[in-house]
């Protein structure tokens, strides 16, 4: 007990000391050294671990540059997008902190809190700050950042925090978000937030470089952290560099109101979030009956998902550095005769044709033609498309055609239609930026050298690739996973609701038992 009172004193002090936000408003304040000696260190660092991406002369202009979404950061101008500091002003020391010690999510800017000393981050905020004359000739007052609190002003760490959502909050940030009149957030973000919105194929940043609306609903993907409080400092303060705007005074022009309608938004973009499931097991359950019959049948609200996150493929060349899909979610069933996936990925555009540089989108599920004896220990195909010993079964779905076409391949240079397909059927729908794809075959087949035989209790290695045309993928260029596994679950036998009823029925039995004897013992007394 004594053992378990002072790990829980450690994990406290530890966390009072290493605050998600800092609880003193003058933290936010907090300065990097100006000492040459300092500067030189963190130059030093900067060339060891910064100088890849951001580039020798912190341009942004790195080695990685053409192999990077979004573009790492150009420090010469003086524009960051997370920031405490109002719209268009540089940002604070501590922020710039912030981001080396947290990263930002969704791109490949790492979180070095680990990997540096506290020291070692606070040198590197003084030598990137030399990138830019801004931070010699500009200064913040506190009274201008976020962060300040007026006499009396409560909120953590942001003045007007009501620090949770109710109903009533919920549906005024809705109407902000999709006021054509107001916010207009839908018109970047989408009705439902994908990023999907009216103006989505047509933004730039500052460099003229291709940019598109965050995806909200995907919580793992924001730059700068998503919580409310996050969200809150972006709609506030905007992302200087991209097309999205500072909103602080631009909601009501009374100050007390436009703030309270900005925690409104804030903590409505906070709830259309989706929650991420990660798992190396897709769970196929056991339906008696018929099986979904389109990707929207309500059958699939009751069946649970996980979450497979994808990668571009770089194995072969023409590689995809820059995918657009970075995760897919999936749900399995099956009955007595065939067995269902569906597949849900979020896309942007819709493309059912090739055009210039852009192709019809296109899925793909992949198996081993053979189940490994041993997950564990068995050799399984190579995930790109098997290899010469280990043939996979591949799905292949492309919206120009809207069926599958089944195949074999024995690595990427050797694919072949399978001389009978159509075993596959693939019911698709696309709504406000979200691709369904329903992939339905028989448990079994007469090709059993070519097709894969699904069989109850037994782990079967299964893949993903994905294509979005309006990315320019096709053929080797797309997005794809790692192997993973799936499990037909074993039907669920009756016994499993019959043993708890007949052990109630026994229980209740032995109690009435006992109290009648107990009753007699005592009248016999």
């Amino acid at each position: 007990m004594k053992k378990r009172f002072l790990l829980f004193c450690v994990i406290a002090v530890t966390l009072a000391l290493h605050p998600a936000f800092p609880k003193d408003e003058s933290q936010f304040l907090m300065q990097a050294p100006s000492d040459q000696a300092s500067i030189d260190a963190g130059k030093q660092l900067y060339e060891q671990k910064c100088i890849w991406c951001h580039g020798e002369k912190g341009d942004g202009k790195g080695i990685t540059y053409n192999r990077v979404y979004p573009k790492p950061r150009d420090f010469t101008k003086g524009t960051y997008k997370i920031r405490t500091s109002p719209s268009g002003q540089i940002p604070t020391d501590y922020d710039i902190y912030r981001s080396i010690t947290k990263g930002l999510t969704g791109t490949t800017m790492y979180a070095w809190e680990k990997a540096l000393s506290d020291k070692d981050r606070w040198n590197l905020v003084a030598y990137v700050k030399t990138f830019s004359p801004r931070f010699k000739s500009e200064q913040i007052a506190k009274e201008q950042l976020l962060t300040y609190h007026k006499p009396g002003e409560k909120g953590e760490p942001y003045p007007g925090n009501p620090g949770k959502a109710d109903a009533a909050l919920l549906k005024q940030g809705e109407q902000i978000f999709h006021d054509p009149n107001g916010a207009k957030c839908f018109q970047c973000h989408g009705d439902h937030g994908r990023g999907n919105g009216v103006s989505a194929d047509t933004l730039t940043d500052d460099w003229n470089n291709k940019i598109w609306p965050a995806d909200l609903t995907k919580s793992f993907a924001y730059r700068g952290g998503d919580t409310a409080e996050d969200i809150y400092r972006d709609i506030s303060t905007g992302l200087s560099g991209s097309p999205m705007p500072s909103y602080n005074g631009a909601l009501d022009a009374d100050q007390a109101k436009d703030q309270q309608k900005r925690w409104a938004l804030a903590y409505y973009v906070k709830s259309i979030q989706q929650p991420r499931k990660l798992g190396a097991l897709v769970k196929a359950v056991h339906l008696t009956g018929d099986l979904p019959a389109d990707p929207n049948d309500p059958k699939w609200d009751k069946i649970d998902w996980i979450d497979i996150p994808m990668a571009g493929q770089v194995i072969a060349e023409p590689r995809q550095f820059i995918p657009s899909v970075d995760n897919i979610s999936v749900k399995a069933c099956y009955n007595d005769k065939n067995v269902a996936f569906l597949v849900t990925w979020n896309d942007r555009t819709k493309n059912t044709a090739a055009a210039k540089d852009k192709f019809p989108d296109a899925a793909a599920v992949q198996f081993p033609v053979q189940i490994p004896p041993d997950p564990a220990q068995s050799a399984k195909p190579y995930f790109v498309m098997g290899d010469a010993d280990h043939p996979v079964d591949l799905w292949s779905w492309s919206a120009d055609q809207d069926k599958v076409v089944e195949m074999n391949a024995h690595g990427m240079d050797k694919i072949e239609t399978k001389p009978a397909s159509g075993s596959v059927v693939a019911k698709t729908v696309y709504d406000d930026g979200m691709w369904k794809a329903l992939f339905t075959r028989p448990l079994t087949t007469s090709s059993k050298d070519r097709d894969l035989q699904f069989e109850v209790g037994k782990f079967i290695p299964i893949a993903f690739s994905i294509w979005d045309g309006n990315n320019g993928e096709t053929k080797e260029k797309h997005s794809l996973s790692a192997w993973y596994y799936v499990l037909l679950l074993p039907p669920t036998s009756s016994k499993v609701y019959i043993a708890p009823v007949i052990a109630i029925f026994i229980g209740v039995g032995l109690q009435l038992w006992a109290a009648k004897k107990a009753r007699t013992y005592f009248t016999s007394v």
